[in-house]
């Protein structure tokens, strides 16, 4: 009664939502990770400066931002696998993923300036 094509459809659907769903948690990772190198940058910076009073809380910052977003990429991929849908993150995450971004291109380019 259900054709074929219907099946291989279905089947291509979910296969689709998979990889779906492992991008979405690299992407998470990577952001993770390239804010933990940032992190890591800038608590370099501060010890080769002598400008431990700045550049340490703002690594030490950063570094536990960068496991914040691994651990929210994290718990958004297992809700998606366990909940075998399309669980997707809150806009309230991504608006602070992207200003964090935005606030460590800016004090990237400050440092940058001296």
């Amino acid at each position: 009664t259900d054709p074929g094509w219907r099946r291989a459809f279905e089947r291509t659907e979910r296969a689709g939502r998979g990889l779906a769903n492992e991008r979405t948690a690299l992407a998470w990772s990577r952001s993770a990770l390239s804010l933990a190198a940032i992190g890591g940058l800038i608590l370099h910076f501060g010890s080769e400066k002598h400008a431990y009073v700045v550049a340490y809380p703002l690594g030490a910052g950063v570094l536990v931002m960068a496991a914040a977003a691994w651990g929210y990429g994290n718990s958004v991929y297992a809700g998606r696998r366990r909940e075998a849908t399309d669980h997707v993150a809150r806009p309230t995450a991504l608006r602070i993923m992207a200003i964090v971004n935005t606030l460590l291109a800016i004090a990237a380019f400050v440092i940058a300036l001296f």
